[in-house]
């Protein structure tokens, strides 16, 4: 079985020592010479040797002459199931040796990122046709802290960025499940960077080389993807923090237990303290960013809100048409001219409705009446600026064979045409007989489904730029502000769980010296 040890010792008067392994009286690795400055302090060597053996000596060894100053055995595999996984001991030749005892671990990540079908959210150019996305991308640890910028990468939809090494518990908090979020811009040249979107993963994904979809407002992008081109942990190779704290602890364990009980309880409070600052400024973030996210909805509803309303406005404000909807007519005549031959033979009367000439309406023909009572018609106002434009009503005879006779017209608004309606008869004019008494009645004539597109436009705009406007700066006034105030709280957060995280190492650092002093007088 193989373990990764790390060697502290203490009592050693000042000069230069190295820490050797041996199995059997065979060497199996060995510590870099360091200095113990100040006689009888703490020596902890900073290299970690690695050995294939459970049962060892270890010796302390002076580097100008090689003589050993203090030796003892240790039972590997025992000190790392132990709670503490180290071990001290008071050697014949007085000094004290510590061991700490794990399998093999690993606390950097080397990392070669890289994307897939990239959205390109460049503009060709006569200068560069194949201008495309420059990306670069930033990615943030587990606490939503920024830990690393990459370069930029000209013209490629498929980047591949440069290899970087992050340290594990920096980035996870040495969880490989953890969630981490990578995200993604386009920058050109000194110009301002682009979002283009992002995504969610874990350090295990990376290691599995698995593709991960970007998104941007929650929805995939296409088949752009993220994900590692190459991942691997790296082990250990100096001591950690916590292990050089349980290897101090377990030097002065011996002679100091009481004190160390007492200062365990002490910094166990401590901790317990700053837990529950942490945790209160954990939720005061998630509240932050909950409330910064409603927000964002709102602002993003009125964004939307006044983006429509202000196209509808252009729309309408260009349409050719101002005006929209119908005249539902229904108009009849009197004593009208006969211009057809025989005793029997009558006008067969009908009307056109034309506005500048053109016709926009033809009624039904009907034979042989001099007092026609035509059906209703719609009348479409596309054609018209106004309900002030003048239509020409003009009463025709048409025969069998399809030619028509003026029997003649009435010129007057649409408003007029309305305003006529159960009123009295008009007088046709340019009647064929001067002495015909012809008239036009209109019997109904209503406004259906009627809109002035002008009018409309003018009433959006003015909402656009009133109270959508006022409506827009203050949902972004306020959706800013909690951006803000949710990034001060999650800064917080993360300060505050650093400071539980140092604490909660501090009271398990000093646990584990009682433990480690209890194991010793054990022993």
């Amino acid at each position: 079985m193989t373990f990764q040890l790390s060697i502290a010792a203490s009592g050693l008067p000042a000069a230069s020592y190295y820490a050797t392994v041996l199995s059997e009286g065979e060497s199996l690795g060995k510590t870099a010479a360091a200095t113990c400055s100040e006689e009888g302090s703490n020596l902890i060597w900073e290299q970690l040797v690695v050995v294939e053996a459970a049962n060892v000596e270890i010796q302390v060894c002076k580097s100008d002459d090689d003589a050993v100053v203090a030796s003892d055995s240790f039972d590997l595999a025992k000190i790392a199931g132990s709670y503490t996984k180290a071990l001290g001991k008071d050697t014949s030749q007085g000094p004290n040796v510590a061991v700490h005892a794990t399998e093999p671990t690993h606390d950097q990540l080397r990392l070669v990122l890289a994307a897939k079908d990239l959205p390109n959210t460049d503009f060709a150019t006569i200068f560069n046709k194949n201008q495309k996305t420059d990306p670069f991308h930033e990615l943030f640890n587990h606490l939503g802290q920024k830990v690393h910028i990459s370069h930029r990468v000209e013209n490629d939809l498929n980047p591949v960025w440069k290899e970087q090494s992050f340290s594990l518990q920096d980035l996870c908090g040495g969880s490989l499940s953890c969630p981490l979020r990578v995200t993604v811009y386009d920058k050109d040249g000194q110009g301002a960077s682009e979002y283009i979107g992002n995504c969610a993963l874990s350090v295990q994904q990376f290691l599995d080389g698995v593709p991960t979809p970007l998104v941007k407002g929650g929805q995939p992008i296409e088949s752009a993807v993220i994900f590692a081109k190459q991942a691997e942990l790296l082990p250990t190779t100096t001591v950690s923090r916590v292990t050089r704290t349980t290897l101090e602890a377990a030097l002065t364990a011996v002679s100091n237990l009481e004190q160390l009980k007492e200062q365990a309880v002490t910094l166990q409070a401590a901790y317990q303290e700053a837990q529950t600052s942490s945790d209160a400024a954990k939720e005061t973030a998630q509240q932050a960013e909950a409330q910064a996210e409603t927000l964002a909805a709102t602002q993003a509803t009125a964004e939307a809100k006044f983006k429509e309303t202000a196209t509808k406005a252009k729309a309408l404000m260009e349409s050719p048409h101002p005006l929209q909807g119908q005249v539902v007519l229904a108009l009849a005549a009197s004593n009208l001219v006969d211009t057809d031959f025989g005793i029997r033979n009558k006008s067969d009367p009908l009307y056109e409705i034309q506005l500048d000439g053109t016709v926009l309406l033809q009624s039904e023909r009907i034979e042989d009446d001099l007092n026609p009572q035509w059906s209703t018609h719609d009348l479409s106002l596309t054609a018209f600026r106004s309900l002030e434009d003048k239509v020409k009503v003009q009463i025709l005879d048409k025969d069998g064979g399809g030619e028509t006779t003026p029997l003649g017209y009435v010129e007057l608004s649409v408003n007029e045409l309305m305003a006529k309606a159960g009123g009295d008869a008009m007088t046709l004019q340019d009647q064929p007989k001067q002495s015909t008494k012809g008239a036009l009645i209109v019997k109904a004539a209503k406004l259906q489904n009627f809109a002035n597109t002008k009018e409309q436009a003018q009433a959006l705009k003015e909402e656009c730029e009133g109270p959508l406007q006022t409506a827009l700066d203050e949902a972004s006034a306020a959706w800013k502000a909690a951006q803000d105030k949710a990034v001060e709280a999650r800064k917080a957060a993360a300060e505050l769980a650093a400071a539980a995280l140092a604490a909660q190492e501090q009271s398990e650092a000093a646990e584990n010296a009682v433990k480690m002093a209890e194991l010793v007088i054990d022993e």
